[in-house]
């Protein structure tokens, strides 16, 4: 594994590091007790290449002993993805492009793309719980510059529908609903 700089960034499955040896480039390591094995990261990265290269970032899988880490393009600055995005010139029609690609990923292979992440949905089920108001964020789009024109990339794994987990297979059959009323009611994109 190479070495690892400032932790900056901690998702459900992994934590986020610098690479202090490539200043264009994090590495994610797998958290104790992470459900994702090399293989289950692997299979994941082909699927999302079949079904959604327009809109990822050069990443690789690296088998490290028993587990693996990730190496990933760094992009900077990013925000995740709002409904006030969707007013930029072509972000409503890339993002709506990005929706297709998932419903045909479901129907060709049983998975989904996880639009929200783990602690986008929790925000949600808490906001809902609050009464809150505050703008919807799908943390596992992002949004940024590059060349010169505001791009959306995906950032995340995909929900699996077939040989799974009775936990996998809830939150498979949960989340992906949540996900499409929060789009519909958010974005305004009939999902």
């Amino acid at each position: 594994m190479p070495n690892l700089g400032q932790q900056i960034n901690e998702g459900a499955q992994h934590l986020v590091y610098e690479d202090p040896s490539n200043v264009s480039r994090l590495i994610k390591v797998p958290k104790p007790g992470s459900r994702f094995s090399l293989d289950m990261v692997q299979d994941d990265l082909r699927l999302m290449g079949k079904h959604f290269s327009p809109w990822l970032l050069f990443t690789e899988v690296m088998p490290e002993g028993d587990s693996y880490y990730i190496a990933q393009e760094r992009i900077a600055p990013v925000q995740h993805l709002k409904p006030s995005h969707m007013a930029i010139p072509g972000i409503r029609s890339e993002f709506e492009k990005m929706l297709e690609a998932n419903q045909r990923a479901r129907r060709e292979d049983h998975v989904e793309f996880d639009f929200l992440g783990t602690s986008g949905t929790s925000r949600i089920l808490s906001r809902w719980l609050s009464g809150s108001k505050e703008e919807l964020e799908l943390l596992n789009v992002l949004l940024c510059t590059r060349d010169g024109a505001q791009q959306l990339f995906l950032n995340g794994l995909l929900f699996h529908f077939k040989n799974t987990s009775l936990r996998e297979y809830y939150n498979a059959r949960t989340s992906p609903v949540l996900h499409r009323m929060m789009i519909r009611r958010h974005f305004g994109i009939n999902y």
